[in-house]
């Protein structure tokens, strides 16, 4: 369960707050807040490590916000000059439009930037 203490705003996109957290387990949580609703979503202490927490998030025929959140300590260069986000602290890009369709990948400290291989409906 998210730790309320630890509850930190992060800075505003397109009218959403975006807000960090994490709990007792070490997972890390990227919530998105705009009129009354919230997104979320979470990763493991690793998975935090190894790839970061990205989140999307929209209104229907309203406005949307795609935000990430990186480990302290790795360069977010590729998301702003690959994925056009705006870095908004050291750990946080953000760009608000057309949802990200590219993956993000850390190794030692570093970023890489991938497409995403398309969904395959279950038959």
């Amino acid at each position: 369960m998210l730790d309320a203490s630890t509850l930190q705003h992060r800075g505003t996109e397109s009218g959403f707050d975006l807000w960090s957290a994490s709990d007792a387990e070490g997972r890390t949580y990227l919530l998105a807040a705009r009129d009354g609703y919230v997104s979320m979503t979470r990763s493991d202490a690793l998975e935090f490590q190894e790839r970061g927490v990205a989140l999307t998030a929209g209104i229907v025929d309203g406005p949307s916000v795609q935000a990430v959140l990186l480990p302290p300590g790795v360069d977010n260069s590729a998301l702003t000059s690959e994925l056009g986000l705006r870095a908004i602290d050291d750990t946080l890009s953000v760009r608000h439009g057309e949802p990200i369709q590219k993956s993000v990948e850390l190794d030692d400290g570093g970023l890489t930037v991938g497409l995403l291989a398309p969904a395959v409906p279950d038959e």
